[in-house]
């Protein structure tokens, strides 16, 4: 899995993993930075239907591929 960050200075974030956190608390995989995520944001993990993103209880709203 490749994750982008456009108009960033940010390198892309490659992940070859079953299971990636996302969140700004330092023990996620991806650290986002305190305004751009709750803590412990969301979690993706692959099963037998394919990658599953789950959005986790602190987080308010998030946006794939620019959507809600």
């Amino acid at each position: 899995m490749r994750i982008e960050f456009p108009h960033s200075t940010r390198a892309d974030f490659h992940w070859r993993q079953p299971q990636l956190r996302v969140g700004s608390g330092s023990d996620n995989d991806l650290v986002l930075g305190t305004g751009q995520a709750a803590a412990n944001h969301l979690l993706i993990h692959l099963d037998k239907r394919g990658w599953v993103l789950d959005v986790l209880p602190d987080a308010n709203r998030i946006y794939v591929n620019a959507r809600p």
